[in-house]
């Protein structure tokens, strides 16, 4: 959301519609990432709601996006043409268990 709200095209948007947001503690919204339910117990303790897509995507869609979080320093949703065919190969695998051929 940071990042959105302070690229140049969408400030106008931003600064509109800004007003009736509100951050707190209360919900976490992550996105699509993956997280542990105690883990966030433990570090946000007056977390109530916790929203997420993950639950929706396939354990190989996940695995792929930690991979390319974590190790390429790449976010999936910024399509660099370098890293696509490496992405879309190594999901084919994981889509299909093929863990050793990545």
């Amino acid at each position: 959301l940071y990042r959105y709200r302070v690229q140049t095209d969408n400030y106008e948007y931003s600064r509109l519609v800004m007003h009736h947001f509100h951050y707190s503690t209360f919900m976490h919204n992550l996105g699509e990432a993956v997280y542990d339910p105690v883990e966030v117990v433990e570090n946000f303790s007056s977390t109530y709601f916790v929203h997420s897509k993950s639950i929706y995507l396939t354990d190989a869609a996940n695995i792929l996006k930690e991979v390319t979080t974590g190790i390429l320093k790449v976010e999936p949703c910024e399509h660099e043409n370098w890293i696509m065919p490496i992405v879309l190969k190594a999901y084919r695998y994981l889509r299909t268990g093929e863990y050793t051929k990545i």
